[in-house]
């Protein structure tokens, strides 16, 4: 309870007071419609009952009945109208608690969505994300309809369940006494016996979900690989064992939590008529049992259903309750970054240079600095390179400079403005950044390039521009759908060309200050790159441009290049600075034979 507690806002705890207020409500209506029937079935079997009674002959006179029959009558629809309202009442609650559950899962699935999605990016290199997939789609719905509905079911049963064996103990102490210990003895056995099983078995079920996710997750992801290989048996046979295993679990909880019903059922009907042998042995007029066994029956009917909702709402909550903890986990580690409000203010644009200096950066869980004491200076407005062997430490150096690492030690300055927390929102707005494998969603050309605008707020000039900028006019003018057209899942429809260009144009659909392109040409034919590389050193004239490269074409015409090595600046300068006083140069770019002949000789 403590737990769940935390996953609600203030306001949603309020509507749980009115709820809970409302089961209390519905509880008052169970137990008086119950009680009605032992007046009504006392005056059917003794009529004459009416002018003994006080409460009774007023009413009959107040009704202005001319016989006993015409009294029984009304009496039969009052209670009739009394138990169909309490039913009406009792649809209307499950109602009411199963719209406010969904609204929770909704709510839930955006909050822990929302929390993953406001992390630092280093937060997701130490994380699967079909883990975090899991946990949204599908932790979230166990925790809503496994914790969260059960136990609100699980209140409403149980004021009801308080409210009639009250009743039962007021009728007969000693009878409603051994009724009630006998079923929670039941029950509690059962529970007892398997409680721990179901947490195990909960456990096991959540890792068994993340391995579906992971495993149908890298099929799709590889299928061009699976397909030229023909190991699809191998992928389905990895998926089959962990959704065997939760089918299995699922079935156990489900099992464990309706089993019990059926030996209470039978019990229930062996001890209605127990209690209609109790009720003659100990009754001389054995006429008198008759009330008192349609009110046991009806209570019976009532507390039945109720006893068996708790025992099942018990039995899922001990199952799904590590699906909470998992959420609870990530939630509580409230690493959750406060989004600055970035719409009405904006830095100046960038005058003079951008500087690293001494930065250091370390990856978490390793030895190693990944970067250590690095200093450089890019001019603005300037072309340069970031050449190094693969781990040098290229990417992280770019991952610094977009923001998305934290350094561990040093500064990093723009005009002599220094980057933190504060701004950074605002330093990442500068930047258009160029992957070398670009993401694309299962949309339009057109919403690719714009990326996240929403579609009503897309600049239609700004796409063409772009999209010439990045040699793509030519391809899309040839489409019959033209920037309509959809690129598939992934962009599969088209061709990793193709691809890349929209990546690159997408980079330049904002206007960014600042382009970063880590081996974005490394997809493209040497034609279509010269003319790339053509429009990025003309550009190179407006807006400052950092290139992560190994092909020479790529980085020669650079106003610097700076070779990386384990984490360091090893030389720098210009290509032909670099041709002459560095000889580890050549070993981290990819040159033609003819170069290398040339150099040769």
């Amino acid at each position: 309870m403590k737990n769940i507690y935390l996953l609600f806002s203030k306001s949603e705890k309020g509507k749980i007071l009115v709820l809970l207020f409302g089961v209390l409500i519905h509880s008052f209506i169970e137990i008086t419609s119950i009680a009605s029937i032992l007046p009504f079935m006392t005056i059917v079997m003794d009529p004459s009952i009416i002018n003994k009674n006080d409460l009774l002959y007023i009413l009959y006179n107040f009704l202005n009945l001319s016989t006993y029959n015409d009294f029984l009558i009304v009496m039969g629809f009052a209670v009739f109208g009394l138990i169909l309202f309490s039913n009406i009442y009792s649809a209307l609650i499950f109602w009411w608690i199963t719209k406010f559950v969904q609204f929770q899962s909704y709510r839930l699935s955006k909050k822990i969505f929302n929390n993953y999605l406001s992390q630092e990016y280093i937060f997701f290199l130490n994380r699967n994300s079909s883990e975090l997939s899991k946990n949204v789609l599908t932790e979230v719905n166990r925790v809503i309809i496994g914790v969260i509905y059960p136990m609100l079911l699980a209140a409403s049963k149980f004021v009801i369940l308080i409210f009639i064996t009250m009743l039962l103990l007021y009728v007969n102490p000693k009878l409603s006494l051994v009724i009630s210990l006998t079923l929670s003895i039941l029950y509690g056995v059962v529970y007892y016996l398997a409680r721990e099983y179901l947490r195990n078995i909960g456990e096991l079920s959540s890792k068994a979900t993340f391995e579906k996710y992971k495993f149908t997750d890298e099929a799709f992801n590889g299928i061009k690989d699976i397909k030229l290989r023909r190991t699809e048996e191998e992928f389905l046979k990895k998926y089959s064992q962990p959704a065997k295993d939760f089918a299995q679990y699922s079935a156990t909880s489900t099992a464990v939590s309706l089993i019990p019903r059926y030996a209470i059922e039978t019990l229930a009907f062996g001890g209605l008529l127990l209690i209609v042998i109790f009720f003659i042995i100990t009754s001389e007029n054995y006429m008198e049992v008759i009330p008192l066994v349609a009110l046991y029956a009806l209570a019976g009917y009532k507390i039945m259903p109720a006893l068996q909702q708790i025992y099942h709402s018990i039995t899922q909550i001990r199952y799904n309750t590590p699906a909470l903890e998992i959420l609870l986990k990530d939630l509580k580690k409230n690493l959750s970054q406060k989004k600055e409000e970035i719409n009405t203010v904006s830095l100046p644009k960038i005058k003079s240079n951008i500087q690293l200096k001494s930065v250091s950066f370390k990856y978490p869980n390793t030895d190693n600095q990944a970067l250590e004491n690095l200093n450089l200076k890019i001019t603005h407005n300037s072309l340069i390179a970031f050449v190094g062997k693969t781990g040098s430490g290229k990417t992280t150096l770019i991952d610094i400079l977009l923001g998305l690492l934290p350094i561990s030690k040093g500064e990093i300055l723009f005009d002599e403005v220094k980057l933190n927390s504060n701004n950074l929102a605002l330093w990442q707005k500068k930047l258009g950044y160029v992957p070398q494998n670009i993401f694309l969603t299962d949309d339009t050309i057109k919403n690719n390039i714009a990326f996240a605008v929403p579609e009503n707020l897309i600049d239609d000039k700004k796409i063409v521009n772009a999209a010439n900028l990045a040699e793509l006019d030519d391809y899309i003018s040839n489409l019959p759908e033209k920037y309509n057209t959809f690129v598939g899942e992934r962009g599969i429809r088209i061709s990793g060309g193709q691809i890349q260009r929209i990546g690159i144009a997408r980079a330049l659909y904002h206007n960014p200050e600042i382009l970063v392109f880590d081996e974005a040409t490394s997809a493209l034919d040497n034609v279509t790159e010269k003319n790339i590389m053509s429009s990025i050193k003309t550009l190179s004239k407006k807006k400052t441009i950092i290139i992560v490269a190994h092909r020479l074409s790529t980085i020669k015409n650079c106003d610097q290049i700076y070779l990386i090595d384990k984490g360091k600046i090893s030389a720098q300068g210009t290509y032909d600075e670099l041709i002459k006083s560095s000889k580890s140069f050549y070993d981290m770019v990819y040159v033609d034979d003819f170069i290398k002949g040339e150099r040769n000789e």
